[in-house]
């Protein structure tokens, strides 16, 4: 059976729906535990992290919201969304890692890094989960990974670009610096990530972790809404190769279907006194579907994500 599940949207333009909150790096924003190690603000928006004392451990957490500072409306990235964060490293003789957690039970332990994990990304050395000067790998909780080519250097500081994009309902792709990798994840939502250092001997000399700009997360979630000039709603949440509303168009609508690259899939037509939008089902993944009144020149767009 093909599936899609639809959330509406009244937009100006076809792909403004997206959200980006940015999220500056103040220590206020994070829960930070360390054990050996510390987390300073670095200029106006870095956040610093050292660790080579002691057991040589440090560990930030932050939890999404609206806001972008705390102070906003929880979020639960879902399908659609996605996360980027960029950090600023040489390497690490223990490991660098970034994990996504899905309401953490609890954030006070160096073993809450990969609390309710969804997926992590780690770059290891010698003393790490990999036991040796490794790329980075990204890993999912269903125990699937994919190993990066890019790696850290002893004397030179590298900006990594990691973004996750709940690409599927269950898929997350892992992007760092332009190389892309897809992860298998059963239940791909997040509502927190972490970030640690562990032993931050980079093999010439400590080495700090900084966070710096940009960071942010894009929602691509729709909230529910009415079909132009129509007050109508849907049926379902639920399709397989159509979308029904439970009103007849007042008027003849056009309408079209395009993947989330901007490619045009499919189009067509719906008369006056219909309520359905026949679909060729297309592969599976995430889509816009925009619908035209071009006599009133009124335009709405829907996501759906074909399961």
């Amino acid at each position: 059976m093909r599936n899609y599940l639809l959330f509406l949207c009244t937009v100006g333009a076809l792909f403004s729906f997206a959200q980006t909150t940015n999220l500056p790096h103040r220590q206020a924003n994070y829960t930070v535990v360390s054990d050996g190690g510390g987390a300073f603000e670095q200029g106006t928006d870095s956040l610093g992290m050292w660790a080579n004392q002691g057991n040589k451990q440090v560990l930030v957490f932050r939890e999404f919201d609206d806001a972008g500072d705390g102070t906003g409306t929880a979020i639960t990235a879902n399908t659609g969304d996605s996360f980027k964060i960029t950090l600023s490293a040489k390497r690490a003789y223990g490991e660098i890692g970034l994990a996504l957690l899905n309401n953490p039970s609890t954030t006070a332990a160096w073993a809450d890094r990969k609390n309710n994990v969804v997926a992590y990304a780690i770059m290891s050395g010698p003393n790490g989960e990999e036991s040796a000067w490794s790329s980075w790998k990204a890993h999912s909780a269903d125990g699937g990974s994919e190993t990066f080519t890019l790696s850290g250097d002893a004397d030179n500081y590298t900006d990594f670009v990691i973004t996750f994009t709940i690409s599927a309902t269950d898929n997350i792709t892992v992007d760092i610096n332009g190389e892309s990798k897809i992860l298998t994840v059963t239940s791909p939502e997040f509502t927190h990530f972490s970030v640690w250092l562990y032993d931050d001997w980079s093999g010439s000399a400590n080495a700090n972790l900084y966070l710096i700009p940009t960071t942010e997360i894009v929602q691509a979630t729709l909230t529910n809404g009415n079909l132009a000039n129509s007050r109508n709603s849907l049926v379902s949440s639920s399709f397989t190769d159509k979308v029904v509303f439970a009103q007849p168009f007042k008027r003849q609508i056009t309408w079209a279907l395009y993947d989330l690259a901007g490619k045009h899939v499919q189009q067509g037509n719906a008369k006056k006194s219909e309520n359905t939008i026949l679909l060729n089902a297309p592969a599976k993944g995430i889509y816009l579907l925009e619908v035209k009144d071009t006599q009133f020149n009124e335009r709405q767009v829907f996501k759906l994500i074909r399961n």
